[in-house]
């Protein structure tokens, strides 16, 4: 019973947190997150939500040093679409290729340690389809995240031939 009982908490967790970026951050990414996020952030949140939904639009986001602008485009949303399998294919594009690889390592350090999403997806601590390198994983759920620096060629994936969406 106890098993069940755990089993429903972490549905229910799962399906609070796929409607709402803001709660999947609140639960899963607490230490990064503020308890009373800005009106700034959950305007971005809102606008993330909607790239998701509404395929083919772009957003450019300016803010100031600190604002929060990597942990909640490139860590919350990144590990948001990963967790629920919404992207196949996601580029971490950065200045650098050393700027987008130290990015990708933060969604790939939460996925390793973070017990909440452990927890919650088991599934994305199954086996790996393939290794992990520094500029590139590819989840037990078939998602892929590839780390580019500025200029550098995005090719193409034999992964499902998924279009590149993040």
């Amino acid at each position: 019973m106890t098993s069940d009982l755990l089993q429903r908490a972490a549905q229910l967790r799962r399906a609070q947190a796929h409607r709402s970026l803001l709660a999947f951050a609140r639960h899963y990414l607490s230490r990064h997150a503020f308890a009373k996020p800005a009106a700034a952030h959950e305007e971005i949140y809102g606008l993330l939500s909607e790239l998701t939904q509404r395929r083919g639009r772009k957003l450019a986001i300016a803010a100031p040093r600190g604002f929060g602008k990597t942990t909640l485009v490139t860590l919350t949303h990144v590990l948001h679409g990963l967790c629920y399998g919404e992207e196949r294919y996601i580029v971490i594009l950065s200045q650098t290729a050393s700027q987008a690889i130290q990015l990708l390592d933060a969604v790939r350090q939460e996925l390793e340690e973070n017990e909440k999403l452990l927890m919650d997806f088991p599934e994305l601590a199954g086996p790996r389809p393939c290794p992990w390198t520094c500029a590139e994983i590819v989840t037990a759920n078939q998602v892929r995240v590839l780390a580019l620096g500025s200029g550098q060629r995005v090719r193409d994936t034999k992964l499902d031939r998924a279009r590149k969406s993040r």
